[in-house]
């Protein structure tokens, strides 16, 4: 049977030693200068030097690519968006609209993804990059996926598994569970792959 296209961004599920994610999220600060919506599921990353007037929440903002270079280097998925009292209805954080958002941002974090590469048993523990950031508007959900499977350091997230489903299997839209190759907290740069 073949794979569902069903994009839903970075879903938290475990944590390396081997125990379930605990649900422990760290607020951040959005800025009004996010270049695109952010949603449930939507990878972050962290501004050098910024914070919002109270500097206790660090800008995050919306990443993609596959440098791990500056605000490209991951720092882990939006849970939720925080309540504001002037749009209650809102499912996720408009481009260019400041807010609060709730992110699992453990450097050690597992989580499960669609790829865009049909991937095969030879290429599963490859680093990959992350697709520019996107919204589905009607459920709030992020629609990022991971790309460019390659050997690369640089590349901020690593594959370490096929999700294990009847509904999924190798080949064109699986789902994978994947790890931080570089993260805001441990890694400025990451480790290449094996082949």
């Amino acid at each position: 049977m073949a794979n569902t296209n069903a994009p839903s961004g970075f879903k938290p599920v475990g944590h390396l030693n081997g125990s379930s994610w605990n649900g422990q999220v760290r607020k951040y600060h959005v800025p009004v200068g996010n270049a695109a919506a952010i949603g449930i599921g939507t990878m972050v990353g962290m501004l050098a030097t910024n914070s919002d007037t109270t500097g206790v929440c660090n800008d995050v903002v919306g990443i993609d690519g596959t440098t791990g270079a500056g605000a490209d280097r991951p720092l882990g998925p939006v849970v939720s968006i925080a309540h504001n009292p002037e749009a209650p209805r809102r499912t996720y954080l408009p481009a260019a609209t400041a807010g609060y958002v709730f992110v699992a941002d453990s450097p050690d974090l597992i989580m499960e993804v669609q790829s865009t590469a049909a991937l095969s048993a030879t290429n599963m523990h490859y680093n990959f990059g992350i697709s520019a950031e996107s919204v589905n508007t009607s459920t709030g959900v992020s629609t990022q996926v991971i790309d460019n499977p390659a050997t690369t350091a640089t590349y901020p997230l690593r594959c370490i598994g096929l999700v294990d489903r009847p509904d999924n299997a190798l080949g064109a839209y699986q789902k994978v569970l994947v790890k931080f190759n570089t993260h805001e907290f441990t890694n400025m740069t990451g480790v290449t792959s094996g082949s």
